[in-house]
């Protein structure tokens, strides 16, 4: 198949099938684009996969082998996407077999890679034992919609895996209670933090998960002892959940924006809703310039200080559908959902944390934005205080600048492009007049080049020059005369050197720069070493350079 045809006969299926499912007409820019771009990431996936394959074949015919390697065909399918089946089809073709133990023995090790690093997370809340201690509990009832504080009942405590009457400080576990205000990780929304108090305990929730319909509470007990079956209260860190909300609910704003100014097309693709900022991924197939990702910003703002009340309701789906809620394309839901509804302008399906009013976001304010997967976009930003922070420390800078550069915020950036294109100018100066120097010094030392026996030996201190400076200047020389050997010091910087370079002839005839180095760099005080053709030296005194040149042209008259 020469051509993508996939997109082609999805467009079928949903023309045939959209009375059914409306949903398909209603996505169908998005699914066959999606489709479209997923067949072509494959295309090319099995094109460069093919030409790898192509190479080793051609490797195992030169050796008249007629045996693929299993462990190779895993790298082809590991490294590059490869599929075995299309490897084995190949390999029938040319005539050749595929030796299958070795792939299985590499398949059976990533898997069990995969699965250590999986239980090596620390997510005992997640494994078999845990499941079967809590099974018998009741269902934690939720209540961190309405409150931030709860009483409750501890009803299971696990340490170690294993089931324990109570836990005392210093000690990690985790802990089940009857009723919690605490919200687990999900959606994309992390876990709350916070405390649970009893008369005799302080416990510190770090992390909240949810097994099955179990609220899992991992503490640390900071004071006392913590008993299962004791009455506690529960209280969430307010501040940073408040955070939390800001982020969770400018995500679903950004959505909208981003739907109005991109296109319906647009949909979320993953989220991650912290504290300290916000990550939103969503589906778009085109690079977002600066000048839409500052309306968009600039739209998000605008929304947020219109002061929209925030208003949440469970209905069933499909009455949210009626409303107009957003869902997002593939998701299960259930029966009863819960509708974020913001004053008509964004209605989502959502089971996460709001605030009652967008004015209660604050500032937002987009960090970055790129590609993160074909066809998939990721926007990261920050709300409230943090993008105060942020703004903040950029003032900062600004006026460091400003400072720096004698003027105001305003004209700043005026003057830096100015002060640039001043650098730039002398820059250039510095260098026409290094050119123009080296010439005249060029021609000063020119005049004073010595024939020993054939050789042209030229040997010199010059003022201020860097290393690279007098290499420059050597290979100026050496260019000029093709049998010569070249001995040049300098000091610059608070650092002075020496370099010797003989030409290729030179060389044959038994010259050796980097010995020759040696021997003369002593006498300033010094050391280094090189190749026959080149070498270099540190030098402590350049007052002695005439007995070092002078030991320098010994070697070259005794060629």
């Amino acid at each position: 198949i020469d051509n993508i045809f996939l997109a082609l006969v999805a467009e079928k299926v949903i023309n045939q099938s959209s009375d059914e499912y409306t949903e398909l007409s209603e996505k169908r820019d998005y699914i066959l684009r999606v489709i479209k771009s997923e067949e072509e990431k494959f295309n090319e996936t099995i094109n460069a996969g093919l030409s790898k394959l192509k190479d080793e074949i051609n490797a195992l015919q030169k050796e008249n082998k007629t045996v693929f390697a299993g462990s190779e065909a895993f790298r082809m399918y590991d490294t590059f996407g490869f599929p075995l089946e299309l490897t084995e089809e190949i390999l029938s073709e040319c005539g050749m077999t595929l030796e299958k133990d070795s792939y299985d023995k590499a398949m059976k090790e990533q898997k069990k890679r995969a699965r250590d690093a999986h239980f090596s997370k620390d997510i005992e809340g997640w494994t078999d034992k845990l499941s079967e201690i809590i099974a018998p509990l009741p269902a934690t009832v939720f209540v961190g919609y309405e409150v931030l504080m709860a009483k409750s009942k501890v009803a299971a405590i696990i340490y170690e895996g294993q089931s324990v009457d109570n836990i005392a400080a210093g000690n990690e576990g985790i802990i089940v209670l009857e009723k919690t205000p605490f919200y687990a990780e999900s959606g994309g929304q992390v876990a709350d933090d916070g405390v649970i108090i009893s008369d005799d305990a302080n416990v510190e929730v770090y992390d909240v998960q949810k097994s099955g319909d179990k609220f899992i509470h991992y503490v640390k007990v900071k004071k006392g002892r913590i008993n299962a079956g004791e009455e506690v209260t529960a209280s969430v860190n307010k501040a940073r959940r408040m955070s939390i909300q800001r982020n969770h609910s400018a995500t679903h704003i950004l959505h909208r924006i981003l739907k109005n100014e991109l296109g319906e097309h647009v949909n979320q693709a993953g989220s991650l809703v912290e504290a300290n900022r916000l990550r939103f991924d969503f589906v778009h197939f085109e690079k977002i310039t600066k000048q839409q990702l500052d309306k968009i910003e600039k739209e998000v703002n605008e929304t947020i200080f219109e002061g929209i009340d925030v208003a949440v309701e469970s209905m069933s789906i499909d009455e949210a559908k009626k409303m107009g809620a957003t869902a997002l394309f593939g998701e299960k839901y259930a029966d009863i959902v819960r509708v974020v509804n913001m004053g008509g302008f964004s209605m989502e399906l959502c089971g996460g944390c709001h605030i009652d009013n967008t004015s209660k976001i604050g500032m937002f304010k987009i960090l970055s934005e790129g590609s993160v997967a074909s066809g998939v976009r990721r926007i990261e930003a920050v709300t409230g205080l943090y993008a105060y922070e942020y703004t903040k420390k950029n003032e900062e800078v600004l006026n460091e600048i400003a400072k720096i550069t004698k003027t105001n915020i305003s004209s700043a950036a005026e003057k830096v492009l100015d002060m640039h294109d001043n650098v730039k100018e002398l820059t250039k100066s510095i260098e026409e007049y290094k050119n123009a120097l080296s010439k005249d010094i060029f021609a000063d030392l020119n005049a004073g080049i010595q024939d020993i026996n054939g050789i042209k030996f030229l040997g010199s201190a010059v003022d201020n020059m860097s290393l690279d400076e007098l290499r420059a200047l050597s290979d100026k020389v050496k260019d000029k005369y093709p049998s010569c050997v070249i001995a040049l010091a300098s000091g610059k910087d608070g650092k002075s050197m020496m370099i010797i370079t003989a030409s290729k002839g030179v060389v044959q005839k038994g010259f050796n720069s980097g010995d020759v180095i040696k021997q003369a760099s002593k006498v300033l005080g010094g050391s280094g070493g090189g190749r026959a053709d080149m070498a270099q030296a540190g030098i402590a005194d350049i007052s002695n350079i005439e007995k070092a040149l002078e030991i320098i042209k010994n070697f070259v008259g005794n060629l």
